[in-house]
């Protein structure tokens, strides 16, 4: 009777181990989805934000920031707002800076806020969305890393803001490095993009009321940069979410703990976590994001499912359509959106 016993608890409790065992996502920027011939704009819902899918009557004026991702660089603030966050690598083995996306509310101040490289500007004409950042890569580099070059070639001449001028821009004392210090004066930028009548058209992402059907359970989900020799240069960029169920929403967390914000204290929850894979290139010492112009796979959790995709977009101008296995454009969660920028080499995992 005990072996009998045994053996049930055996059989009962080995799928549950295997249940939770780390599922490691191969690590690839090409994929098999069947992509359909075009992905129309989606239509533009009234009293719908096109970036969270929650209620938002106000004008779009979305707002690109680049913000300090080294360890000494958390807490950020303003960055509760947000509408859509991205972790981009800006460096070799995992040196990255985060991006925060702005559009349903706009902190007066966020930060703290670091220089631009290419694939930054690249994130920016996703949404057509002006762009804030304290210096850049220069001119002389080339037309594939140099910020000055890819901002006239993406026409945003009128739309972009170098924070090391005397406008737009604080120093706080936050952190003991005053490097990690310099607010961005978002609400003045939108002001000043308001009053010199410039113009954004919302590209609207696709929402759902309800959990995805389809899809892996994932409760866990964990991001992990290649070492050499030296180890990882920037250990922040290394990061876990974990789903509320509850709440429905993933709180993200590196080596610094949960990610607050500094104004609130309270964390940042994310309705949707994107691991967008993209091929990397370098031009004179500084890497660029190759062929963002078109497609590459994408992990998708949302709803606490994993769903292995891919995305599209039809040129450098165009916004980024999420796909499902099936080829169809994804219905995210309501709320907002962390997306990793990430080559084959970073490694995804959940359970």
């Amino acid at each position: 009777m005990k072996k009998f016993i045994a053996l049930f608890m055996v059989a009962v409790l080995l799928p549950v181990a295997a249940f939770s065992q780390e599922i490691a996502i191969p690590g690839r920027v090409h994929h098999s989805v069947p992509l359909r011939v075009s992905y129309p704009d989606n239509p533009i819902i009234p009293g719908e934000s096109s970036t969270t899918g929650l209620p938002f009557n106000g004008s779009y004026v979305p707002i690109l920031i680049v913000i300090d991702n080294s360890e000494d660089a958390h807490p950020h603030w303003g960055v509760s707002k947000a509408d859509i966050m991205y972790q981009v690598p800006h460096m070799g083995r995992g040196a990255t800076r985060l991006l925060a996306l702005f559009a349903d509310q706009v902190p007066e101040k966020a930060g703290g806020v670091r220089s631009a490289r290419a694939p930054f500007v690249d994130i920016a004409t996703t949404y057509g969305a002006a762009f804030a950042y304290a210096g850049h890569t220069s001119e002389e580099l080339g037309k594939e890393t140099s910020v000055p070059m890819n901002l006239k070639a993406a026409n945003m001449q009128n739309k972009h803001f170098n924070l090391l001028g005397s406008l737009f821009n604080s120093r706080e004392t936050h952190h003991n490095a005053a490097g990690h210090n310099l607010s961005c004066h978002v609400q003045d930028i939108k002001s000043n993009l308001i009053s010199n009548g410039v113009v954004f058209i919302p590209r609207p992402m696709l929402f759902r009321d309800s959990l995805p059907e389809k899809g892996m359970n994932a409760q866990e989900i964990a991001i992990n940069y290649t070492k050499d020799s030296s180890g990882v240069p920037n250990p922040a960029s290394l990061s876990s979410f974990s789903y509320n169920k509850e709440q429905n929403f993933y709180v993200r967390s590196n080596t610094s703990g949960p990610y607050i914000d500094m104004d609130t204290g309270n964390i940042v929850p994310f309705a949707n976590v994107i691991i967008q894979r993209v091929a990397i290139g370098w031009e004179r010492g500084y890497l660029y994001l190759k062929n963002f112009g078109t497609s590459g796979a994408a992990d998708i959790f949302s709803g606490g499912k994993y769903i292995s995709g891919a995305w599209y977009r039809n040129g450098e101008d165009s916004r980024t359509v999420f796909v499902d296995e099936s080829g169809n454009e994804f219905s995210f969660q309501r709320g907002k959106t962390f997306i990793v920028i990430a080559d084959e080499t970073v490694a995804v995992s959940y359970k």
